[in-house]
């Protein structure tokens, strides 16, 4: 279901609030370690590499349907097997705008925009970090193509709709919260700043997901980013996001 931008409720925050749960009073791990900023530092300088290498083959090729391809891959191989890893266990705060992991807190919107700026988008990180979920997801949709707008459907029936819409690299608004979603062989993955369990960057099953839940009388929004041509190229030439009108 295609729906243009309809604006039920809007995230100005993560939810929750900044106090501590009580694994994390306790003092027990994240479920997983941050990369250091060096090594998130060079996947993002190799990520950027490989676009500019590409940005030449597609300026000089007779073929630019393949080099978009290719660009496509790499572009969502990036940020699925190596930009997003790398934040697993990263703290999450409501005003967190850590800009490499490992080294403080992120918010859920500054996450998404963190990483979208990272991969190579050329957008300002600190205005779509403090957006409303729709309002990134507008700016960030390719062109020609809307929202998908889900009503109050359970988690597990959302994840067969999102899971149906092919794999790939999602941002996903909820009632209080925004996020990716990677599906990676017919199943779809919510990776997000969580405000809930152990509040830390978290990669789980999208359909057993918590904040996935508590969105459910609400509904969901989720767009795609890098599924036309138009959108590669885009990323590839540096063409600016911004976004629109509050």
């Amino acid at each position: 279901m295609r729906l243009g931008p309809v604006l039920l409720f809007a995230v100005a925050a993560c939810g929750g609030d900044d106090s501590p749960t009580p694994s994390t009073v306790a003092g027990s791990p994240p479920a997983s370690v941050p990369a250091s900023a060096e090594a998130y530092a060079g996947s993002v300088e190799r990520l950027r590499a490989t676009r500019t290498q590409l940005a030449k083959e597609l300026a000089r090729t007779p073929d630019p349907e393949a080099v978009l391809a290719r660009a496509r891959a790499a572009l969502v191989d990036g940020v699925t097997a190596d930009l997003l890893p790398a934040w697993s266990g990263t703290p999450w705060a409501m005003q967190g705008t850590a800009t490499a992991p490992g080294t403080e807190s992120i918010a859920c919107g500054y996450f998404v925009s963190t990483v979208l700026r990272d991969a190579g988008l050329s957008l300002h990180r600190v205005k779509f970090g403090q957006a409303a979920a729709l309002r990134i997801q507008n700016a960030t949709t390719p062109a020609g193509v809307g929202v998908h707008r889900f009503f109050s459907i359970p988690p597990a029936r959302l994840a067969e709709r999102i899971e149906s819409l092919g794999d790939g690299l999602y941002i996903i608004g909820l009632n209080v919260h925004v996020g990716f979603v990677v599906v990676r062989d017919g199943e779809a993955r919510l990776v997000h700043s969580s405000y809930t369990g152990d509040r830390v960057v978290t990669d789980e099953p999208l359909a057993t997901a918590t904040a996935i839940a508590n969105s459910q009388s609400q509904g969901y929004f989720v767009s795609e980013l890098f599924t036309t041509d138009g959108s590669v190229r885009k990323w590839l030439e540096g063409g600016a996001y911004r976004l629109p009108p509050a």
